[in-house]
């Protein structure tokens, strides 16, 4: 008998296997055809690490990190725009803001090819990775598993979501470390905790907030993870340091200083501290001017990052269900920084799928799903946050269903 398509994620049909693999291969190749061959995807994102590579290359170290006094997006620098012409770039610049040895390990890449065929590239790395989260959503947090028609749902629900749209749009690398740090705690939860600690430092090098998951693992004492995790990112720090500079370093360790002290009000961030301050300059809100970030938001936003992170590694130490406690996990990682794009919510889709497959006992369910499904198809140009709007839902959402499954285990065990 050919079990269900909702079915347990073990018993999967060979045929139901392969459908879903073909649907996410499918989705792959319509979208790197859709937004890179067709030329959808701009990329702007994208061409600071392209310009910043061959900057190194070209020994304009000491303009790798310019930006504009003003406005978070903007880089004037004369020689920024020579090196984006002559690599095909003619789009607009924003300021490169990660560790120097990103862009060093990039430099032959975009040495040798144009930026076109560079930005092409990426679309395709990026639709795999969300590919690759689709499938470890699907496969390790929720009843169904690799099961055709949930995929087929999600897959769908992310093409017309705005988070999608706007990252395959400006080519926003984001996914490929959202599917690293998800592959880490994955992993760590399977006693993988070497490969676990390797791929968590490999996100955080680039991306920093998920570091914030050595909490998670210290609560739930995946001590192995913890220490390839600094053996790591140690290894890393030295490999920059070798094939860059110490000043360059510096340089960037004042970068990260600077950019968290900044709000930004402008409509596509969705942070709350962007929420709380958007009342507060209502004409900023199509604007990217960098406004002073009040220390005792800095405070809120740092306690209820660090709080959600630890209430997931708790819950999950009371042997709550995996998909509840990531998805926790990776929401307050998003929502709670100071600057939070609209294309990070597409971190949504983990606790999307881990809720429909919840829906399947829990109908009511289902109306959380649609409110989410509508909050997220477009983005608001005003000072209402959608994204973080549903980015609370899902937290309301887990917290209770896990506070259910607590007390139905506690009065099962009286």
């Amino acid at each position: 008998m050919t079990p269900s398509l909702f079915h347990s994620r073990l018993p999967i049909s060979y045929r139901g296997f392969l459908l879903s693999i073909g649907l996410l291969v499918t989705f792959v190749v319509v979208t790197w055809i859709y937004w890179g061959y067709d030329g959808r995807s701009f990329g702007d994102d994208l061409s600071s690490t392209y310009v910043a590579s061959r900057l190194l290359a070209t020994g304009n170290q000491d303009v790798v990190y310019s930006h504009d006094p003003d406005y978070f997006h903007i880089v004037k620098d004369p020689i920024w725009r020579a090196v984006a012409d002559d690599g095909g770039f003619k789009g607009f610049l924003h300021p490169y803001v990660q560790i120097p040895l990103w862009a060093a390990a990039l430099q032959p890449l975009c040495m040798s090819i144009t930026f076109n065929t560079f930005n092409n590239l990426f679309v395709l790395l990026i639709a795999i990775s969300i590919a690759g989260m689709v499938w470890l959503s699907t496969r390790w947090l929720t009843s169904f598993g690799i099961a055709p028609l949930p995929i087929l749902g999600l897959l769908l629900w992310l093409w017309f979501s705005h988070p999608f749209q706007y990252t395959m749009f400006l080519t926003q690398t984001h996914p490929l470390f959202l599917l690293a740090t998800l592959g880490a705690v994955v992993m760590a939860e399977r006693k993988k905790e070497l490969f676990a600690g390797i791929l968590l430092a490999c996100a955080a090098i680039i991306k920093i907030t998920p570091a914030l998951f050595l909490i998670y693992w210290a609560i739930n004492r995946k001590w192995k993870a913890i220490f390839w995790f600094f053996v790591t990112v140690i290894g890393l720090v030295l490999a920059s340091l070798a094939v860059t500079n110490i000043e360059l370093n510096l340089t960037y360790l004042s970068e990260l200083r600077r950019i968290s002290n900044v709000l930004l009000v402008s409509w596509n961030n969705e942070s709350l501290a962007a929420l709380i301050m958007g009342y507060d300059y209502p004409s900023e809100i199509m604007d990217w001017r960098m406004l002073p970030l009040p220390t005792w938001l800095k405070i809120i936003g740092t306690c209820f990052a660090l709080g959600t992170m630890v209430v997931a590694g708790w819950m999950r130490r009371l042997e709550v269900e995996e998909g509840a406690t990531i998805s926790i996990a990776f929401v307050g990682m998003t929502a709670f920084i100071p600057i939070a794009w609209s294309h990070y919510f597409i971190v949504l889709l983990i606790p999307m799928a881990y809720l429909m497959g919840r829906a399947v006992k829990k109908p009511v369910l289902w109306i959380v799903i649609i409110v989410l499904i509508l909050l997220t198809l477009n983005a608001s140009v005003s000072l209402f946050r959608p994204f973080f709007g549903a980015g609370m839902i899902v937290l309301i959402s887990c917290i209770t269903l896990s506070v259910i499954d607590i007390r139905k285990r506690k009065l099962s065990q009286a």
